[in-house]
């Protein structure tokens, strides 16, 4: 069940929504926590970068108390600025994800977004900060 609720919740990322439509609360990037208007913006500056970004579910289950576990894929294309201002590489990017979101009810009321941020910097041809 909670899965399901996780799931819908990427389905609505996937298909180029700004956001989860659910609370979720981390920055996968910088690693700062967000909360409120900064999750949209957040998602808006991602999808900027990365208009055509889709998420390819490799596994996900509920690993009890109400936590989900997911393993991602994320694929796009470097067209638009960076979030930080770096211009489009026009690169394309394929990396993993892991995430852990704590669902209550029918919402997520946080996620925790892992990455290897190095991976994505070389495959942008870029340094990672």
């Amino acid at each position: 069940m909670r899965a399901g609720i996780f799931s819908r919740g990427l389905l609505r990322f996937d298909s180029q929504q700004l956001s989860y439509g659910l609370p979720v609360n981390v920055d996968v990037l910088r690693a700062n926590l967000l909360t409120g208007q900064a999750i949209g913006d957040f998602a808006k500056s991602f999808r900027t970068a990365f208009p055509d970004a889709s998420l390819e579910l490799i596994s996900i289950g509920d690993t009890g108390g109400g936590l989900v576990a997911t393993q991602l894929m994320l694929h796009g294309t470097h067209t638009g600025p960076f979030m930080d201002g770096t211009p489009p590489t026009g690169r394309t990017v394929t990396y993993p994800l892991a995430s852990f979101a704590q669902i209550e009810g029918d919402k997520i009321r946080s996620e925790h977004i892992y990455l290897d941020r190095q991976t994505v910097a070389e495959q942008l041809g870029l340094k990672a900060k």
